[in-house]
């Protein structure tokens, strides 16, 4: 799991936070592309739904299930609190190490994709946060109407 808080305006391609090469399914990207959220793997991606480069603060994240594909819902990206994940199949596997340099506000590969905007309180986990976990951290703590996993 991967969570941040981010405020941008710009419709620019800008990476939150990458690290690993484009083989052997070590690359890990996570950015804002055309106002949307969106996760990148070796060759897949998963996008979020809703445009959210309005300039204010909103709490983005991605869980990915351990030994699965770049495939809903094995993996989600979150707004505010919320799955907001566009439905995906794509076969390619992690093997993400933990070895490699993690880069933030720019994409590692090719040392582009600069972020526009603010970055904030970003954490990297070791294993997935529960949908109730996510909620809080966007601070959703009335109830709403979709229920947590």
């Amino acid at each position: 799991t991967v969570t941040a808080w981010v405020k941008t305006t710009s419709d620019v391609t800008g990476a939150i936070i990458g690290w690993g090469p484009n083989v052997g399914g070590q690359r890990f990207g996570f950015r804002i592309d055309a106002g949307r959220i969106r996760h990148e793997h070796h060759g897949g991606n998963i996008q979020g739904d809703t445009v959210m480069n309005d300039g204010d603060w909103h709490h983005v994240a991605i869980t990915v299930e351990p030994d699965s594909t770049v495939s809903y819902p094995q993996a989600k990206l979150w707004l505010d609190g919320l799955d907001d994940t566009r439905p995906t199949t794509d076969p390619d596997v992690y093997a993400i190490t933990a070895d490699l340099d993690v880069s933030i506000g720019r994409r590692p590969a090719g040392d582009d994709r600069y972020f526009i905007g603010e970055i904030d309180e970003l954490y990297i986990y070791n294993r997935v946060l529960s949908a109730a976990e996510i909620a809080g951290q966007a601070g959703l703590t009335q109830p709403f109407d979709k229920p947590f996993d």
